[in-house]
């Protein structure tokens, strides 16, 4: 068993279990012994992910993502993560892509994502990072734009209780554009979204250069 977890089937198990797509789905093995052999790597993996990050004290804003009902019924909504300590808000603002793409390249993004933060020396979890289009309409008929335009209330009270000193966009930065001028007091930079970077690593340039700025500004915010 134990050679059987560094080969490439393990690890294609290992994304196929874990992918949301087929989470639910059923598994099947072959004896009792297989079986058993699951049941233990499910649980251990699900410890080893267990681990929460460390939220920022503000109950309210779960609250207003939960209490949304502006796009009619919509499911898979999604509370922002990390602390803000450090004073780095991040607003991923995905493509427009088919829904089983975006899965597909679910792992990679968020692996970009981390790499950009820990490029700025920063800590994952100490940053807050959250989404511009907040749930997933159960509504055809609502369209992406609506959708935007509902995010931008509950996006302007992440700002108002969090008061971060910088925000990156990553993604389409122009519909915020009312948010970003009402601002006072913030440095607002974008970048190309992560999924986009993974896609197109021709991206990753631009991006790098904005990161310099970005960075150059945090030393100058005293952000650590």
């Amino acid at each position: 068993m134990r050679r059987f977890m560094d080969t490439p089937e393990y690890s294609a198990l290992s994304q196929l279990v874990k992918d949301p797509y087929f989470g639910k789905r059923l598994v099947f093995f072959r004896n009792e012994s297989e079986a058993d052999f699951l049941r233990s790597w499910l649980s251990a993996e699900k410890k080893k992910d267990a681990a929460p990050l460390l939220m920022a004290d503000l109950p309210e804003l779960g609250s207003f993502v939960k209490n949304c009902s502006k796009c009619g019924a919509a499911f898979n909504k999604k509370n922002g993560i990390g602390s803000g300590k450090n004073g780095l808000m991040v607003v991923l603002h995905s493509p427009l892509m088919i829904g089983r793409e975006i899965q597909l390249y679910r792992k990679e993004s968020s692996d970009m994502l981390k790499r950009i933060i820990s490029a700025m020396n920063l800590s994952f979890g100490e940053c807050y990072i959250t989404n511009m289009i907040k749930c997933e309409s159960a509504d055809l008929l609502v369209k992406p734009s609506e959708m935007i335009t509902n995010c931008l209330s509950l996006l302007e009270k992440e700002l108002d209780l969090l008061k971060p000193k910088i925000v990156v966009v990553m993604g389409e930065i122009h519909p915020l554009q009312k948010i970003v001028n009402a601002s006072r007091g913030v440095f607002w930079f974008d970048i190309a979204h992560p999924l986009s970077m993974v896609k197109n690593p021709e991206l990753k340039r631009d991006a790098w250069g904005t990161l310099k700025k970005i960075i150059a500004k945090m030393k100058e915010s005293e952000i650590v």
